[in-house]
């Protein structure tokens, strides 16, 4: 498998809990991810299959994938020593030693020092091609110069006020204009804060308290949505 699609579907399906995932998606993790340094650095080449084999198989296959996930796992601690550094400082101060479970991933993550377009750079200047993106949520790239030269003006003006503003009306306007179905704008600081306002609002406005979820589907770290989430 490309590995550009396998850390994508990896990390989609390691959100829900990192920890509790198959032997073998381990292994496609630990493969994908070791081989950042290697095939997703600029100098690098993408590999048309992956080092791991099928799950499926006698006891020889499992020992290769063994072999395997030894190797990359320590072609990925000799390239990241600082790192390691910093998840041990992590584990004492944050609970697992990341503050968001999904980050977490063995033997330890990365620590990113910067970022730019589509690449991240952790602290032992390794380069890696993004498809996280801030939750998704930076579209245009990391540090992309019209946002960061918007921001440096509004730092001399202000960060949080803790009124009405202007900046919130235009944005709201403006989100209003893009999206058809949106007549009104609630901002919120997260998903799972926007999930709970709109189960509070729909059970007031339809006086029932039940409410249908996807199964297995994640919304939010909200008591109501947790309900049949592995």
């Amino acid at each position: 498998m490309d590995p550009c699609k396998l850390f994508s579907s990896v990390f989609s399906e390691a959100n829900s809990n990192a920890r509790d995932l198959s032997l073998s998606k381990r292994l496609e993790i630990v493969n994908g991810i070791t081989q950042f340094g290697e095939c997703f650095s600029s100098q690098g080449s993408f590999p048309r299959r992956s080092v791991v084999d099928s799950p499926h198989g006698n006891h020889n296959k499992t020992a290769r994938k063994n072999e395997t996930v030894a190797v990359k796992m320590s072609s990925y601690v000799s390239k990241t020593p600082n790192s390691r550094i910093l998840y041990e400082r992590a584990k004492k101060v944050l609970p697992a030693g990341v503050s968001y479970g999904v980050r977490y991933f063995e033997p330890y993550p990365f620590y990113t020092a910067r970022a730019k377009g589509s690449k991240l750079y952790d602290v032992d200047n390794n380069e890696y091609v993004d498809f996280w993106l801030g939750h998704t949520a930076l579209i245009l790239g990391h540090a992309n110069s019209a946002v960061t030269n918007a921001v440096a003006d509004q730092l001399q003006k202000g960060t949080h006020y803790g009124t009405c503003h202007e900046l919130e009306v235009k944005l709201a306007e403006q989100v209003v204009k893009m999206v058809p179905n949106a007549r009104m704008i609630r901002f919120t600081n997260s998903g799972t804060e926007a999930n709970m306002y709109a189960i509070r609002l729909a059970r007031a406005y339809a006086g029932k308290a039940k409410i249908a979820k996807f199964e297995g589907g994640w919304h939010g770290g909200y008591d109501a949505l947790q309900v049949s989430v592995k």
